[in-house]
């Protein structure tokens, strides 16, 4: 059987191919640990005829046998489960009986200990005490929350750790007797593993209690969720009050009333049944929130609120984060505005028509005068501004025009235009936004805080940055909710400070860390008020910083680097 570590490898290359440098990532081990890791895996699944691993630019699994694939990962993933089954129902387990019910050995059992509260650290401590044995200690939610979820996800572990209970006659009387009183928040499968988890924990941890007591007990626990939903319905005015302004906070003009409610009945459903075990990849969270950063730290906000007011609650900011990125994606696509200068009108329609045609989410505003121009220009926000005339005809303007043309629009111009709608606008605009007076390195410190404050503070000083921004800046790193791509920290906010984006770039010169993982790098993102919800520049960023190797990421020493490597240049100049 192969250890956990290599399991998990394992399950990760069955969804997709990943390089070493990110199984290293998600698995929080070394590069050296995983090349030993794919090694082993590989003698096991080409001698058991599952499968094998090859390597070019990433990892990649080849199936052979799915069936006995499937088999391999589901029993790590129910040995797991079981172990924090059994340890709901009975909260100390002797580290023998552990053993011996499950026949693993003392340093498998360890192990999945260890994964269990590195994956639930928020949720819950094991510990391991010589003559006690392994005790599991609830931060939020109690055991039977949990063990209801595990029977929820896993319903064959129940016959493992307690065979024949769910058709137990006291069992069958209570579910007769007893409906369940949040029926909308809940499914039916989903009242009995409550009903279930309630008695066999009750009685794993009050074996001697009479009947009544167990059952009053039951009864106890299910009026608690049913209290706290109701707790939850009472304010919902007030919750959606808070959370529209939140939104506001965060500029995401998509978060409305539908979005809100769909929201609050998530609330709900987790009130009623906490999914705790219910959760998404690491990789898919870790792509996700690089696109989409502001609805990240939104839903982080919004659970952050949430579990303030009660322990015995649960929420998983990456799901509501999913319910944000979702609206923002399914809303009234805001589309391209194109500011389109074409003094002779029989040209401009034919353009037009053109430009149209060619390109979606885009609303062009064609005017015929640079005069008409400058006026839109200054009273509206343009995406983009065009003109179909030579340059000399726009030289003195103060509108800077992204693309010129003096005919009918040729196919390298819509080319052009294209990329310009789609990203290739960032690639070269870059060096505008990051000018070579942004960017700074700091010398004699090796931790990412005071690296950052101290980067931050260097702009501040030469006018660059205003302080408000700078505040802003180092209290959400402060928070937690760090974005970190390649090796490469990305700080960021919403500001009116900016029309449209402002980067900075800090290089550390001592050795730094977020999270264990080194940063070479910190690119500083300020986020105009009228792009936060289109995700471009992030989107741009994510796709262009992913393709470089670690190796190219420590190259970057200078400001001329900096600018190579954000506009997707595989070598680097000095």
């Amino acid at each position: 059987m192969l250890p956990l570590r290599e399991v998990k490898i394992l399950r990760l290359l069955s969804q997709q191919d990943f390089s070493g440098d990110e199984l290293a990532k998600q698995l929080k081990a070394s590069r050296r640990t995983i090349v030993r890791d794919i090694a082993a895996i590989n003698d096991e699944i080409q001698k058991n005829r599952i499968g094998s691993i090859t390597a070019q630019n990433k990892y990649h699994l080849t199936t052979l046998n799915p069936g006995k694939l499937t088999t391999l990962l589901n029993t790590s993933r129910d040995e797991a489960n079981e172990i924090l089954l059994r340890l709901c129902m009975q909260k100390t387990i002797a580290m023998g009986d552990l053993t011996s019910d499950m026949f693993l050995s003392r340093a498998q059992v360890t192990d999945y200990l260890n994964d269990l509260n590195s994956d639930y650290q928020d949720l819950l401590h094991i510990s391991t005490r010589p003559g006690t044995g392994v005790t599991i200690n609830m931060k939020r939610l109690t055991r039977i929350d949990l063990a209801a979820d595990c029977l929820f996800e896993f319903p064959q572990l129940l016959a493992k750790v307690a065979p024949g209970i769910e058709n137990t006659q006291r069992i069958n009387i209570y579910l007769a007797q007893n409906a369940c009183p949040y029926p909308t928040w809940v499914i039916d499968s989903q009242w009995r593993a409550q009903v279930i988890s309630a008695f066999i924990c009750r009685t794993s941890a009050k074996a001697y209690d009479s009947e009544t007591a167990v059952t009053a007990g039951v009864n106890q626990f299910v009026q608690s969720r049913e209290k706290l939903l109701a707790g939850l319905i009472a304010k919902h005015t007030s919750l959606m009050r808070s959370f529209s302004d939140m939104a506001d906070k965060f500029q995401l003009e998509a978060i409305g009333q539908k979005t809100l409610e769909s929201l609050f009945t998530h609330f709900g459903r987790e009130c009623a049944f906490p999914r705790p075990l219910s959760t998404l990849s690491n990789y898919d969270i870790t792509r996700l929130a690089a696109q989409n950063p502001v609805a990240f730290d939104f839903a982080q906000a919004v659970t952050d609120e949430l579990l303030k007011a009660n322990k015995q609650i649960w929420m998983d900011a990456n799901f509501l984060a999913l319910y944000i990125v979702q609206a923002i994606n399914q809303r009234e696509v805001k589309p391209v505005k194109i500011l389109f200068l074409a003094p002779r009108m029989s040209l401009a329609q034919i353009n037009a028509t053109i430009i149209q045609q060619k390109l979606h989410n885009i609303a062009l505003d064609t005017v015929h005068s640079l005069t008409e121009a400058e006026a839109a220009y200054a009273k509206d926000h343009f995406d983009l501004a065009i003109a179909n005339v030579r340059n000399d005809v726009i030289e003195q303007s103060s509108i800077k025009f992204a693309l010129t043309f003096s005919a009918v629009a040729s196919e390298d111009d819509m080319t052009t235009l294209e990329q310009l709608v789609n990203g290739q606008y960032y690639h070269d605009n870059i060096a505008a936004m990051l000018a070579p007076n942004h960017f700074t390195n700091v010398a004699g410190i090796d931790k990412f805080l005071p690296v950052l404050k101290k980067g931050l503070q260097i702009f501040s000083d030469a006018g660059l940055l205003a302080e408000e921004d700078l505040t802003k800046i180092v209290e959400r790193e402060e928070s937690g909710n760090q974005l970190v791509l390649n090796h490469i920290s990305i700080p960021h906010i919403v500001t009116a400070s900016v029309s449209d984006y402002r980067l900075f770039a800090i290089k550390p010169e001592e050795k730094v860390t977020v999270e264990n993982q080194e940063v070479y790098l910190m690119v500083i993102v300020l986020v105009g008020t009228s792009q936060a919800e289109k995700n471009t520049i992030f989107s741009y960023l994510y796709q262009t910083l992913r393709q470089y190797s670690t190796a190219n990421i420590r190259q970057v020493q200078s400001y001329q680097q900096v600018i190579a490597l954000l506009r997707g240049m595989g070598e680097f100049e000095g």
